[in-house]
Protein backbone atom coordinates (compact mmCIF):
# COMPACT_ATOMS: atom_id res chain seq x y z
CA UNK A 1 0.00 0.00 0.00
CA UNK A 2 1.43 3.77 -0.80
CA UNK A 3 2.18 6.20 1.15
CA UNK A 4 -0.10 9.50 0.81
CA UNK A 5 1.86 12.65 -0.30
CA UNK A 6 1.21 13.75 3.20
CA UNK A 7 2.16 10.51 4.90
CA UNK A 8 5.58 10.61 3.01
CA UNK A 9 6.37 14.46 3.84
CA UNK A 10 6.07 13.64 7.46
CA UNK A 11 8.11 10.44 6.92
CA UNK A 12 11.05 12.45 5.52
CA UNK A 13 10.68 14.89 8.29
CA UNK A 14 11.39 11.96 10.81
CA UNK A 15 13.92 10.72 9.47
CA UNK A 16 15.66 14.10 8.44
CA UNK A 17 15.10 14.94 12.62
CA UNK A 18 16.52 11.18 13.39
CA UNK A 19 19.81 12.58 11.42
CA UNK A 20 19.58 15.66 13.11
CA UNK A 21 19.24 14.10 16.71
CA UNK A 22 21.48 11.54 16.55
CA UNK A 23 23.82 11.14 13.40
CA UNK A 24 25.38 8.03 14.87
CA UNK A 25 22.09 6.24 15.17
CA UNK A 26 21.22 7.16 11.70
CA UNK A 27 24.69 6.04 10.28
CA UNK A 28 24.07 2.47 12.33
CA UNK A 29 20.84 2.40 11.22
CA UNK A 30 21.36 3.13 6.97
CA UNK A 31 24.47 1.04 7.19
CA UNK A 32 22.44 -2.17 8.93
CA UNK A 33 20.14 -3.14 5.54
CA UNK A 34 21.38 -5.86 3.24
CA UNK A 35 20.23 -6.03 -0.06
CA UNK A 36 19.13 -9.40 -1.29
CA UNK A 37 21.54 -9.71 -4.13
CA UNK A 38 24.32 -9.68 -2.10
CA UNK A 39 22.60 -12.36 0.66
CA UNK A 40 21.88 -14.80 -2.22
CA UNK A 41 25.55 -14.11 -3.92
CA UNK A 42 26.77 -14.96 -0.45
CA UNK A 43 24.66 -17.77 0.17
CA UNK A 44 25.47 -19.01 -3.16
CA UNK A 45 29.64 -18.64 -2.64
CA UNK A 46 29.06 -20.22 0.71
CA UNK A 47 27.60 -23.44 -0.70
CA UNK A 48 29.48 -23.68 -3.19
CA UNK A 49 32.50 -23.97 -0.53
CA UNK A 50 30.56 -26.49 1.31
CA UNK A 51 30.24 -28.50 -1.81
CA UNK A 52 34.67 -27.79 -2.38
CA UNK A 53 34.75 -28.70 1.14
CA UNK A 54 33.49 -32.08 0.81
CA UNK A 55 34.93 -32.38 -2.36
CA UNK A 56 38.56 -31.79 -1.08
CA UNK A 57 38.20 -34.61 1.83
CA UNK A 58 36.76 -37.14 -0.48
CA UNK A 59 39.96 -37.06 -2.90
CA UNK A 60 42.18 -36.28 0.25
CA UNK A 61 43.10 -32.93 -1.27
CA UNK A 62 43.96 -30.82 1.78
CA UNK A 63 44.04 -27.76 -0.91
CA UNK A 64 40.57 -28.00 -2.28
CA UNK A 65 39.41 -28.41 1.47
CA UNK A 66 41.16 -25.12 2.42
CA UNK A 67 39.66 -23.70 -0.76
CA UNK A 68 36.27 -25.33 -0.09
CA UNK A 69 36.60 -23.53 3.60
CA UNK A 70 37.67 -19.90 2.36
CA UNK A 71 35.00 -19.75 -0.09
CA UNK A 72 32.74 -20.98 3.19
CA UNK A 73 34.06 -18.11 5.18
CA UNK A 74 33.95 -15.65 2.33
CA UNK A 75 30.27 -16.42 1.54
CA UNK A 76 29.30 -15.48 5.11
CA UNK A 77 31.10 -12.68 4.79
CA UNK A 78 29.50 -11.31 2.13
CA UNK A 79 26.00 -12.49 2.86
CA UNK A 80 26.32 -10.99 6.88
CA UNK A 81 27.99 -7.90 5.57
CA UNK A 82 26.16 -4.67 5.73
CA UNK A 83 26.15 -2.65 2.59
CA UNK A 84 28.85 -0.10 1.73
CA UNK A 85 28.92 3.29 2.97
CA UNK A 86 28.00 4.58 -0.64
CA UNK A 87 25.19 3.18 -0.90
CA UNK A 88 24.02 4.02 2.34
CA UNK A 89 24.74 7.33 2.37
CA UNK A 90 21.36 9.28 2.95
CA UNK A 91 19.51 11.66 0.86
CA UNK A 92 18.58 13.25 3.69
CA UNK A 93 22.20 14.77 4.41
CA UNK A 94 21.61 17.41 2.18
CA UNK A 95 19.49 19.05 4.87
CA UNK A 96 20.83 22.65 5.71
CA UNK A 97 23.31 22.59 8.01
CA UNK A 98 22.51 26.42 9.03
CA UNK A 99 19.54 25.18 11.25
CA UNK A 100 20.94 24.63 15.24
CA UNK A 101 19.79 21.19 16.28
CA UNK A 102 17.66 22.20 19.32
CA UNK A 103 15.51 24.34 17.01
CA UNK A 104 14.79 21.65 14.99
CA UNK A 105 14.13 19.03 17.59
CA UNK A 106 11.48 21.14 18.75
CA UNK A 107 9.98 22.32 15.82
CA UNK A 108 9.64 18.84 14.73
CA UNK A 109 7.99 18.08 17.67
CA UNK A 110 5.91 20.55 17.32
CA UNK A 111 4.26 19.73 13.97
CA UNK A 112 3.93 16.21 14.93
CA UNK A 113 1.85 17.08 17.75
CA UNK A 114 -0.09 19.94 15.48
CA UNK A 115 -0.64 17.06 13.25
CA UNK A 116 -1.32 14.69 15.18
CA UNK A 117 -4.11 16.95 16.94
CA UNK A 118 -5.48 17.40 13.18
CA UNK A 119 -5.68 14.09 12.83
CA UNK A 120 -7.58 13.16 15.64
CA UNK A 121 -9.97 16.23 15.43
CA UNK A 122 -11.06 15.49 11.61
Amino acid sequence: MALSEREQKLLEQMERALYAEDPALADVLQRGRRTPKSVAAGVALALAGVGLLFTGLTMSSPYIGVGGFIAIVAGLAVALSPRSTQQAASPLTSTSASTPTAQVRRSFFDRLNERWDRRTEG
